[in-house]
């Protein structure tokens, strides 16, 4: 297998941490760990450069991780904190001098299309098995993404690399998680709940890392609770937890309710698999 990077760009909740006008112990803590930006992850894997998730620190978190550009992209989920960057990838188009592939669910490029429409050339509903293109504008005559639509547990491959998507719960809406299988690594970000089918899946993948979201320690109805999370890798039994999309409520400096295969993300973090 070829040479995998896999590094946590931001792992801080929607508003990110700190938050401004807040005076809590995390939000005024010295520790550098405190310090979350918006969550995203970086793969690179046979000099193809992956995002998942362009939120809105993407341009600070690639000039911090000295990163040129980005090839593909993977999208979670619709909301704001992990797509509202989109527009910073016209830069990698400028650098790449060819178009990028953006992937997600249909819910999820729907959304980005309808919000970023100067910005695509073209999505492939691969369901329906038809390509639509959009003309060129004025405003922008170069289009810089080609949108590439999936199905719940699709399997599919970039420059090699297997990936397969799963299901996850998140509020009134549907989240994608990413698999690895070769690496047996996952990452679910913002999820309350999964279908067992997705439950399947990752106990048979026989995770070594799995990357999850710990927004609070108590959960809410769109994020899972610490003992939630715990509960589902008793049956996944992933030989590692590492938590990211953490809110201000997570210190890292009080790590005395993890488990020893736990442990909490930070930026610029590098996840060995």
């Amino acid at each position: 297998m070829n040479n995998i990077l896999i590094k946590i760009l931001g792992c801080g909740a929607s508003v990110g941490c700190p938050i401004t006008g807040c005076d809590c112990n995390v939000c005024k803590s010295t520790n550098l760990k405190n310090n979350r930006t918006r969550t995203s992850l970086f793969i690179q894997y046979n000099y193809t450069n992956i995002l998942v998730d362009s939120g809105p620190d993407l341009r600070q978190q690639m000039l911090r991780e000295n990163i040129s550009h980005i090839d593909k992209v993977l999208y979670t989920h619709k909301h704001a904190d992990h797509v509202v960057g989109m527009d910073d990838l016209r830069s990698s188009f400028f650098y790449r001098k060819d178009i990028l592939d953006v992937y997600g669910n249909y819910e999820t490029l729907n959304h980005c299309y309808n919000n970023f429409k100067y910005l695509f050339k073209s999505i492939d509903y691969a369901n329906q098995g038809s390509r639509v293109f959009f003309e060129a504008d004025n405003d922008f005559p170069k289009k810089s993404l080609f949108g590439h639509i999936l199905s719940n547990y699709e399997s599919f491959n970039i420059n090699g690399l297997k990936i397969q998507t799963f299901q996850q719960h998140h509020g009134r809406i549907h989240s994608a998680g990413y698999l690895l299988p070769d690496y047996h690594f996952a990452y679910s970000t913002d999820v309350h709940e999964f279908p067992q089918e997705s439950i399947e899946l990752l106990k048979n993948a026989k995770l070594k890392t799995w990357i999850i979201s710990l927004t609070l320690k108590e959960g809410n109805d769109a994020h899972m609770s610490f003992e939630k999370i715990k509960f589902y890798n008793e049956i996944v039994k992933s030989e590692r937890l590492i938590f990211t999309h953490m809110g201000h409520f997570i210190d890292y400096d009080d790590r005395s309710y993890l488990e020893e295969n736990m442990s909490f993300g930070y930026d610029g973090m590098i996840v060995s698999v």
